[in-house]
């Protein structure tokens, strides 16, 4: 936090003081999605993975914006109370070739440097 106060005071000097003097205020990242650069909180966010060329790369789960709201939430009046119910909320997760077309909409740069194989559901595992 040291250096970060020294190279980015003025940010320092807006943040909340909590943010500045509490290193658990913080987590570490280390692996970003290969398409966005965002940061991938690994014990919070839903991520996939896949093997490039003996290299892993990180995709963040992503809602295809041509999700109607049924689906992306569920909204049948069911609760989560059983395993079967979870599951079905689960498998929003569960990419298809339509994520991969939104990908390739959003993200036309980073899905040019993969080869076609990495562009299919099959090569991607959820984390």
């Amino acid at each position: 936090l040291i250096v970060l106060e020294t190279d980015f005071a003025g940010a320092c000097d807006a943040a909340p003081p909590e943010l500045i003097e509490d290193p658990s205020q913080w987590t570490l990242v280390n692996q970003f999605c290969f398409f966005s650069g965002g940061p991938i909180n690994t014990e919070e966010d839903v991520y996939y993975k896949a093997d490039f060329d003996g290299n892993l790369i990180y995709m963040l789960a992503f809602l295809s914006p041509s999700l109607t709201p049924e689906e992306l939430y569920r909204l049948n009046g069911e609760d989560l109370k059983s395993t079967q119910a979870v599951e079905e909320v689960e498998s929003i997760y569960d990419l298809t070739e339509r994520d991969f077309d939104d990908l390739k909409l959003y993200h036309l740069g980073p899905c040019r440097a993969l080869p076609p194989y990495i562009l299919t559901p099959h090569a991607w595992t959820k984390v």
